[in-house]
């Protein structure tokens, strides 16, 4: 299959090529890449807390060894653990905005439709987190 691309512009490039558009299908596609780009940006975000997370318990590790103190180190971890879990809640919240997006798109735009892979299944997976 072709790759599709939405530009920050609102055209659709398929195969690199442009689709011809109408205004609305273009704040469609605008819309759409902003919701994008608003997920892309938060599971960026939960990557870095999860490298901090594993880096700073790495180190409060190593420090227990000496000091003895685990117990503390499980609860900070844990407590770190939470605010994760938390934010990809977040993440999951903006699905179901994105599925209606993609709806929207597809529909206005047949072009787009083969690209259009996400589904209500996919919401519910990100909830169940699997």
């Amino acid at each position: 299959k072709a790759k599709a691309e939405i530009t920050p512009q609102g055209d659709l490039l398929i195969d690199s090529k442009p689709v011809v558009i109408t205004p609305e299908q273009r704040q469609l596609l605008i819309n759409h890449r902003q919701i994008l780009a608003e997920i892309a940006i938060a599971g960026v975000k939960i990557g870095m807390q999860g490298g901090d997370l594993a880096g700073n318990a790495a180190g409060d590790a190593i420090k227990s060894i000496f000091t003895g103190n685990t117990k503390e180190v499980e609860k900070k971890v844990e407590i770190e653990s939470k605010k994760i879990e938390n934010s990809a809640k977040g993440l999951c919240d903006q699905l179901p905005l994105l599925l209606e997006s993609q709806e929207k798109l597809a529909t206005a735009l047949p072009e787009f439709r083969p690209y259009a892979k996400m589904t209500e299944h996919d919401v519910k997976d990100c909830h169940a987190g699997k």
